[in-house]
């Protein structure tokens, strides 16, 4: 009993030194500093940097150098993750957005699928509208759309057909809009198609941009009753003829407008007055 008392008195008296408090200080700093040391030299073997979200990205973010991060992941898991993007320039180089698909959470690693060029973006071809213009969607099938060999960024014209009533119903036709940029060529349901061919996809509306006041004419042109003013596009560079039995005629795109005009004056109380266009 008096031995074990001797020891803990050793050990009190040890403890309570300063000198030996110090020593034990300074071995367990070294033994730290010794330990990161060799923690950091296997980081360094065993790992890599990839790049992760500081912040939350929402979908179809332009994304900037202070969303995005450099942490150390390991060798193995680099190698076992498809898609992981090491290099954070990649993710904020000019032009890239999160995808709008899904949004990326914060702390997260960024993924080649995550983000995208600006120009994949639904509505990239609508961002730099002139003013005075106004989109509009003309309805197309795989006739119409010449097997679906339009594509965004194609220019196209655009014809109108109709019958002349003053004329024994003979069918006129003019070249309405000539040099329109196609911005957009949409399935059913609201997917771009970017390639040609029917087995791409089936097109159901050309985008494009056009004035607003030919925006107001071709609106009522396309859903005019019984289908009788026809939106005709023709891929720039190709003729168009009207397949008629009877009598047709080609008049001026002025001659077309103003037969429009009086169109949808006897019909819904539209009234035309110079440039000015005025629903009543």
């Amino acid at each position: 009993m008096a031995k074990n008392n001797n020891n803990k008195s050793f050990i009190v008296r040890f403890l309570g030194n300063k000198n030996t408090v110090t020593i034990i200080g300074i071995i367990a700093c070294f033994a730290t500093l010794v330990g990161g040391y060799y923690y950091r030299v296997y980081l360094s073997a065993n790992s890599k940097e990839i790049a992760y979200a500081k912040v939350q990205i929402d979908a179809k973010t332009a994304i900037t150098e202070g969303m995005i991060g450099k942490i150390h992941a390991s060798s193995s898991y680099i190698s076992a993750t498809s898609g992981l993007i090491q290099d954070p320039k990649r993710v904020y180089q000019k032009g890239k957005y999160s995808s709008y698909k899904t949004k990326i959470p914060k702390g997260s690693p960024i993924f080649q699928l995550q983000i995208i060029n600006d120009e994949e973006l639904p509505d990239y071809a609508f961002k730099d509208l002139q003013d005075g213009t106004t989109i509009f969607s003309l309805a197309v099938d795989k006739e119409s759309s010449f097997a679906n060999s339009i594509r965004a960024n194609d220019y196209i014209d655009l014809y109108i057909t109709t019958s002349d009533h003053e004329n024994n119903g003979a069918l006129i036709f003019c070249k309405f809009i000539a040099h329109i940029r196609v911005l957009a060529v949409k399935d059913a349901k609201g997917r771009n198609i970017t390639k040609s061919g029917i087995s791409n996809g089936a097109p159901t509306e050309l985008l494009f941009a056009v004035e607003d006041r030919m925006f107001l004419l071709l609106n009522y042109a396309q859903h005019f009753p019984s289908g009788k003013i026809q939106i005709i596009p023709v891929i720039r560079g190709k003729n168009y003829s009207i397949n008629s039995e009877g009598k047709s005629y080609e008049v001026s795109s002025e001659e077309m407008v103003r037969y429009i005009e009086e169109e949808v004056s006897s019909d819904i109380g539209y009234e035309a007055k110079g440039e000015k266009t005025i629903w009543n």
